[in-house]
């Protein structure tokens, strides 16, 4: 029953949608702009904040075309039972779709963590708050001991950056080990990483043409990137290495 009302009704809505020059018009450039921005994000000199604001504004445009089809159906009735409803509520939750991944990634499951967490040991922040300097770090990160016996460190960056360490990996990593990771934590934080690979991921999601190579980002350079700072800090790779034989570190 559900395709018998859906499909007639779309090959209807979407030939009516075609047979428009505006909306033909609109789409073509919409589209047009949302490939220019996908090409640009490989363009490796451009900052990492840059490249997420071009992979939200890429899928903005893609979504221009499905929300200006929306918009254009009609319905004699508001109903469920209505195909014309049906389609547009189907559309319509795409952005919402979007916006829930992005409060659930950036937000909320950040928060979680901070609020199952205690603040790290002094030498540990201190450490941070040093290094943070010396990176000319807009905010220095507030370093929290999260409570697993599975060795593992992550970071955040959004709104407010944060670093988690789990109290499993302070129990197996000597000092030097451990300032490693939080070099190398520190790294992510300056480059945002953590917000690109989450925005990266909704970019293959939600848009069809990022599975075309080169597209989006490689998660092995962040992490080679963020190994490369400490291991230049602390002038050996000896730390790290060792730091990474032991542990999970994001």
């Amino acid at each position: 029953m559900f395709e018998e009302l859906m499909l007639p009704h779309l090959s209807n809505a979407i030939g009516i949608f075609l047979s428009n020059p505006f909306n033909v018009s609109i789409s073509v450039a919409a589209m047009a702009l949302a490939l220019l921005l996908l090409t640009k994000l490989t363009d490796k000199s451009l900052s990492q904040k840059t490249r997420i604001t071009l992979i939200y504004v890429h899928l903005a445009f893609l979504f221009t075309p499905l929300v200006l089809f929306a918009v254009s159906l009609s319905c004699q009735s508001v109903s469920l039972t209505c195909a014309v409803t049906l389609t547009q509520l189907l559309i319509y939750s795409i952005p919402i779709v979007v916006m829930a991944a992005l409060t659930a990634g950036l937000v909320l499951v950040p928060w979680y963590y901070e609020k199952a967490s205690s603040k790290s040991a002094k030498s540990i922040q201190s450490f941070v708050n040093n290094e943070s300097r010396r990176m000319g770090l807009a905010k220095t990160p507030q370093a929290f001991s999260f409570d697993s016996g599975k060795p593992f460190a992550f970071s955040t960056s959004f709104f407010k950056p944060r670093i988690f360490i789990s109290v499993g990996m302070q129990e197996v990593l000597t000092k030097k080990e451990m300032q490693a990771v939080l070099l190398h934590e520190l790294a992510h934080v300056k480059n945002s990483s953590a917000w690109f690979k989450f925005s990266s991921s909704m970019l293959k999601i939600f848009s069809p043409f990022a599975a075309v190579r080169g597209f989006g980002f490689s998660i092995d350079a962040e992490e080679q990137n963020a190994d490369a700072y400490a291991i230049m800090r602390q002038k050996t790779l000896r730390h790290i290495n060792s730091a990474k034989k032991k542990v999970s570190i994001k």
